[in-house]
């Protein structure tokens, strides 16, 4: 019960993540290593995100992460 229990929280955690992360003309990017917490050009905070992480950033931080290799798209 106890790993289900976490399972499913995990889950929960994962999902108001990537439900927060959705913004307007974003783009939609894999996250291939964790980067923390940062403020993008548009001034808003976003992160931390986790290896392995679907997220929707404005395109021109989502295009520098897939550039630097910490993220495909």
């Amino acid at each position: 019960e106890k790993i289900f229990f976490e399972s499913v929280l995990r889950s929960i955690k994962e999902f108001q993540n990537s439900k927060e992360n959705l913004i307007e003309g974003g783009v939609e990017i894999e996250i291939l290593e964790d980067i923390p917490e940062f403020v993008a050009p548009d001034m808003k905070t976003y992160g931390p995100l986790k290896k392995g992480q679907a997220a929707f950033l404005p395109e021109n931080v989502a295009r520098l992460f897939v550039e630097k290799g910490v993220a495909k798209g």
